[in-house]
């Protein structure tokens, strides 16, 4: 019971990880090209220091994350860690200049957050690309990670700086081609990763994965299915000016649960692939005893 707890909490928080630190790097590119306002860097920052308790939820030894880093010349994970505190603390950094009134530093900070923050992606993508995950191993891991960015992160940073300003803080055919931008990719990361697992030979590592084909392919097709309504709800900003804020938070929701969506299905469906081997010789024990 304790060790089904356990994997399920390793999941959740794997989920919250990447759905939380690509958001956080989205919402510093809105920062780096926007007026820097309080409330973005304070928002940035809590959504940044959230990825980092989730980061640290999925270790073995969550008191030793300190300690892990110091393996990054060897692991991913290290490296991971590394790289996600650094973006954070160059957040904090802008949250502090904002608030301390240093206009040069306020542009500075979000800029160095928003590259270390797409060196993030690289390195989470790396992390989790594992010969044993065959729905990992692929470049739609990156590519997944780059649409949440576009979509999810520059949408909440938007929504935030809204709440704020109580207007649309960027061109509303700007928000239109990053969330178009991000659907693209996750259309093209989504058929990717189908026709991969699909040509696979069926070896004994993969052959799991394929099992649950159908509900991958479910999973998949939602998440397409809610960029594409985030993608019309930003058309109704610049259709229905008199509503925007109810299309732009609208627009969020469809945002976030289609990442759900992608984070679901990377973690939790293609878990079934530690059982493979078991698979594998099972069905080659019942083919022996047919012959």
């Amino acid at each position: 019971m304790s060790s089904n707890l356990s994997k399920a909490i390793d999941e959740w928080a794997l989920i919250a990880f990447t759905i939380l630190m690509p958001t956080s790097v989205g919402m510093t590119l809105v920062g780096a090209l926007t007026d820097h306002s309080q409330i973005l860097s304070l928002a940035t920052g809590g959504v940044g220091a959230l990825g980092l308790l989730a980061s640290i939820g999925h270790l073995a030894r969550p008191l030793r994350a300190p300690f892990s880093i110091l393996n990054w010349q060897h692991s991913w994970l290290s490296r991971e860690i590394l790289v996600a505190i650094t973006h954070w603390l160059f957040v904090i950094g802008w949250c502090l200049a904002v608030y301390f009134k240093e206009p040069i530093l306020a542009r500075l900070f979000p800029l160095c957050a928003l590259i270390i923050g797409i060196v993030l992606l690289h390195v989470i993508a790396q992390a989790y690309r594992v010969h044993s995950r065959p729905a990992w191993n692929g470049i739609e891991t990156l590519i997944e990670l780059y649409a949440e960015m576009l979509g999810l992160g520059i949408s909440v940073g938007v929504l935030v700086l809204s709440l704020g300003f109580k207007f649309l803080p960027i061109p509303g055919w700007a928000l239109v081609l990053c969330v178009g931008l991000g659907a693209a990719m996750d259309y093209w990361a989504q058929s990717h990763r189908m026709r991969r697992l699909t040509q696979m030979p069926p070896r004994e590592n993969v052959m799991a994965t394929l099992v649950r084909y159908k509900e991958i392919y479910a999973f998949s097709r939602n998440v397409v299915v809610f960029d594409c309504m985030a993608l019309l709800f930003s058309l109704g900003l610049i259709f229905f000016p008199k509503i925007w804020m109810i299309f732009l938070i609208l627009m969020v929701a469809a945002e976030l649960i289609g990442h759900f969506f992608a984070r679901f299905v990377f973690y939790t469906l293609p878990i079934q692939t530690r059982y493979a081997p078991q698979i594998h010789h099972s069905k080659m024990r019942s083919a022996e005893r047919v012959q």
